[in-house]
């Protein structure tokens, strides 16, 4: 059987450390789930009162449809989730979103280190041998034959839900970031 794990991370944390970093990094995942709101809804951040609440119910339906259906569509689904898997001292990872937007701000996360392991083509680059050798050992542990569902092996920690933010919330989120691109052009 073939593995391939495109979406494994290893994290620089104890367990004891996750909730406290998860806090300490959904704050730039909202920032981007604003900005993609903003992106592609734009009359609920500019737009009168009524045009805003019309297109923030389009986008709620949207995401409500995201969450019901087995199928991922990331013009509705703004929701990120990691799964977190304990394997000896190392704790590994496999990261869950349709936004590819995150994934920016999750690889310059410090704690964060590609982890991934597949032998169907040529290993990463940079991955010398033995640790290669390791990474197929460490997700062999973590995601066994008899049963290599993530979930039964882990444990979920939810950075974004499928929830939508209110228009005002969104506007208090995009009217700092233009503000804060206004003070840079003028300094």
């Amino acid at each position: 059987m073939s593995t391939k794990i495109y979406n494994g991370w290893l994290l620089d944390l104890k367990l004891s450390e996750v909730l406290p970093w998860i806090r300490k990094i959904r704050p730039k995942f909202e920032l981007i789930r604003a900005k993609l709101i903003d992106q592609r809804w734009p009359d609920i951040v500019s737009g009168k009162p009524d045009e805003s609440w019309a297109s923030h119910n389009i986008v709620v339906k949207l995401a409500h449809a995201a969450k019901s259906s087995p199928y991922r569509e990331p013009f509705g689904d703004y929701s990120a989730e990691i799964v977190l898997i304990p394997v000896g001292r190392k704790l590994l990872c496999l990261a869950y979103w349709q936004n590819k937007e995150y994934d920016a701000v999750w690889k310059k996360l410090p704690e964060v280190s590609s982890y991934g392991y597949w032998d169907n083509v040529d290993p990463e680059e940079g991955a010398d041998d033995a640790e290669w050798r390791q990474r197929q050992e460490d997700w062999d542990a973590a995601l066994p034959d008899e049963d290599p569902i993530p979930s039964h092996r882990g444990f979920t920690a939810t950075i974004l839900t499928h929830d939508i933010p209110r228009p005002d919330q969104l506007q208090k989120t995009i009217k700092s970031v233009r503000s804060r691109k206004k003070k840079k052009a003028t300094t």
